[in-house]
């Protein structure tokens, strides 16, 4: 099942939908938006429930860049560049940045460690973790405030045919805006520093 950062009694409530004939559909539709903003910000924002592997091109000033790392369970370098990621790092031979984190999202070679990551063939590096944006192990409000209208948005759409939201009983059409401002404002602050920015609204 995909992450679903709003439940379906939240979104009902929310909404003001009663009864359980299109649960599905509201589900289906809350599973979309959370979908869509992770894509969209380029982060997760539910915790790996267990460590999982990474792998990372290391920059010239002997950092690597990821996204949110929670908790490290390794970090290993190819040093000879045939995949076997054979030489692992001790904790005291680099550091996570920001210093004040969890949610890191740099990792350097400590200055006065004989690693390098510039000494990898591939400047190919493994890290193993857990990862996910996560604040006290919730959703942000914000986040999850953007997940509820978008969810609304995506479960009325089926009264927007083409995009264009009809009242024939006073004869008047308009189309959907492309981007939801709302939306793109609550998110705006959890951008990554590489999100999807082609993701749009539809």
């Amino acid at each position: 099942m995909a992450n679903q950062f709003v439940t379906l009694p939240e979104l009902k409530s929310w909404s003001g939908l009663t009864g359980s004939a299109n649960d599905a559909d509201l589900t289906r539709a809350i599973e979309a938006a959370s979908q869509w903003i992770e894509g969209y910000t380029g982060r997760s924002f539910v915790l790996d429930a267990a460590d999982v592997t990474k792998y990372f091109y290391a920059n010239p000033d002997q950092t690597i860049d990821l996204t949110d790392l929670a908790t490290v369970a390794s970090i290993a370098i190819d040093t000879a560049g045939d995949r076997t990621y054979g030489t692992t790092l001790a904790a005291s031979e680099y550091e996570l940045l920001p210093v004040n984190g969890p949610r890191y999202d740099r990792v350097r070679i400590w200055p006065t460690s004989s690693r390098s990551f510039q000494l990898n063939p591939a400047r190919r590096v493994r890290v193993v973790g857990r990862f996910g944006y996560v604040e006290s192990g919730a959703v942000p409000p914000a986040v999850k405030q953007a997940a509820l209208i978008l969810s609304l948005r995506y479960y009325e759409r089926r009264n927007a045919p083409f995009g264009i939201l009809s009242a024939t009983d006073i004869g008047q059409f308009e189309r959907l805006s492309a981007n939801d401002p709302d939306v793109l404002a609550l998110l705006k602050p959890y951008l990554s520093s590489s999100p999807a920015q082609n993701w749009v609204l539809v």
